[in-house]
């Protein structure tokens, strides 16, 4: 919030208007459907929100070896228990709908038949497509306890335990609203659930719909630039810059002209994070062509 926050507010307080923005968010891979016979270039036209939910609960200290009946840790316990238990109902948004019909040019039948018809197809596709972490995402609002706080020694009853939660917003669904619902799972007046004082947090944006200028010139970058890949609109599950941007452009885009392998992907924020000098190379005549596409307008 303190780099692209305030470089947005700053433009906004001027009354500028951008035409497009294109951010981090996707990549180029591969297997991300059954049967699928082309790498896909998946496009990040809208994010998930994002917001921290503390929680936390007040006990009484004292030595360890005393311990009264339910600790403080134990209540915490409980209540991360009950939410990953408890996780939010499978949904297809509008975003998900046009990455799978997109999809389906990627795949053979009757594959690409399922795909085609998400609406008819509901149930099965949901059932495939939240087996993977990394598209079980994009269909839900997801839940990951992240921090844990209680005593500072292993013989003292901590006063206070308290969890961080981590929320990825699902279109459709609001900040307040989830922790309302977070509220309901926990279940227990005695853990306070809350958003984290001083963390950043944000709605779900809104899409950048697959025939606008800005999304037909970055597919065509992206199609003329890897003839082996298919474009594909999805939703990015992680938090961008771009979402600070919101209101100063009706065009954001999320997309990072990477080959990226599954053994790449995790190690995205884990140890030996890294890119080839392959990718690189494509990543400069991809941004030289979309440059130039987009200066034609």
């Amino acid at each position: 919030s303190e780099g692209a926050g305030a470089v947005a507010a700053y433009l906004g307080g001027r009354g500028v208007r951008l035409a497009s923005l294109l951010d981090e968010g996707a990549c180029v891979v591969e297997g991300l459907a059954p049967g699928a016979s082309a790498r896909v270039a998946v496009t990040g036209p809208a994010e998930k929100g994002y917001a921290n939910v503390r929680l936390s609960v007040e006990g009484k200290g004292g030595h360890s070896s005393m311990p009264p009946a339910r600790t403080a840790v134990g209540l915490l316990g409980g209540a991360l228990s009950r939410i990953e238990r408890s996780p939010f109902p499978l949904r297809i948004t509008p975003t998900t709908t046009a990455f799978f019909r997109a999809l389906a040019r990627a795949t053979r039948f009757p594959v690409s038949v399922v795909l085609r018809h998400p609406k008819l197809f509901a149930l099965p596709l949901k059932v495939v497509f939240s087996r993977p972490a990394e598209t079980r995402a994009m269909l839900r609002t997801t839940l990951a306890p992240t921090v844990l706080r209680g005593s500072d020694a292993e013989n003292v009853l901590a006063d206070r335990a308290e969890a961080v939660v981590n929320v990825r917003l699902l279109q459709g669904d609001t900040v307040e609203g989830c922790v309302s619902q977070l509220e309901q799972k926990v279940a227990d007046r005695r853990v306070r659930v809350d958003l984290l004082p001083g963390s950043d947090w944000s709605e779900p944006t809104t899409a950048t719909t697959p025939d606008s200028w800005a999304y037909r010139r970055t597919r065509a970058a992206i199609e003329e630039t890897l003839p082996d890949a298919v474009a594909v609109p999805f939703l990015v599950v992680g938090a961008t810059d771009s979402r600070h941007f919101e209101g100063l452009s009706n065009a954001s885009l999320r997309f990072v002209p990477f080959r990226m392998t599954a053994e790449l992907i995790t190690t995205m924020h884990n140890i030996d994070e890294r890119i080839s000098l392959e990718n690189l190379e494509l990543a400069t005549r991809l941004y030289r062509r979309l440059i130039a596409l987009l200066a034609t307008e």
